[in-house]
């Protein structure tokens, strides 16, 4: 983690490139609901700091 900025800034900012990146546009296409989460993980090595989430309905027309 970025030392200095708090867990959940370093997360939401995960989540802003998963969308910016489109990194789940290719599941759209399936109808589901779609989980985004952004993962914080330690600079010493020792696990995971905490994470944020959001997810999304996606209608499929027809």
């Amino acid at each position: 983690m970025d030392k200095g900025r708090a867990f959940e800034e370093v997360a939401a900012e995960a989540l802003e490139q998963i969308d910016a990146n489109g990194y789940a546009d290719r599941f759209v296409v399936s109808g589901k609901q779609i989980y985004k989460v952004g993962v914080v993980f330690s600079s010493d090595g020792k696990g995971m700091c905490g994470w944020k989430h959001k997810f999304s309905w996606v209608y499929r027309k027809g």
